[in-house]
């Protein structure tokens, strides 16, 4: 419930399109992640933390396919992204473990762009 997408009526002054790395699967397990969310929302700058993967999963309940990480994430986060080392797009982040600090969950790119297409017509998945 963290993804939105939005119709601009005119290109956003000064934004980027964030890169999407071509591979399907996340980094490899073990490898270096950088998460940007905005934890507080009434600020113009958003939180980084750093931390690396640890594992893929399935969100609880669900057959989301997902992967670990580690990097510290508070409220406000969910719905930023993950990024690779070389600065592409790898993720989103969805939120961190209820109860195991420094365990936090992120939604694979094949993941997002699979919603993409019903969140173009206007529908839930």
């Amino acid at each position: 419930r963290d993804i939105a997408l939005l119709r601009l009526s005119e290109p956003a002054v000064g934004a980027t399109i964030a890169e999407t790395n071509a591979q399907e699967e996340p980094v490899d397990t073990g490898d270096p992640v950088v998460a940007i969310g905005f934890t507080d929302m009434s600020s113009t700058s958003p939180t980084i933390t750093f931390g690396y993967t640890s594992g893929r999963t399935y969100w609880p309940g669900s057959q989301l396919n997902i992967f670990r990480f580690d990097a510290i994430l508070n409220p406000g986060d969910s719905g930023g992204g993950v990024f690779d080392r070389d600065g592409q797009l790898v993720g989103m982040i969805l939120g961190i473990h209820s109860t195991v600090q420094g365990v936090s969950y992120a939604a694979r790119l094949k993941t997002i762009r699979e919603v993409l297409p019903a969140l173009r017509q206007g529908t839930k998945r």
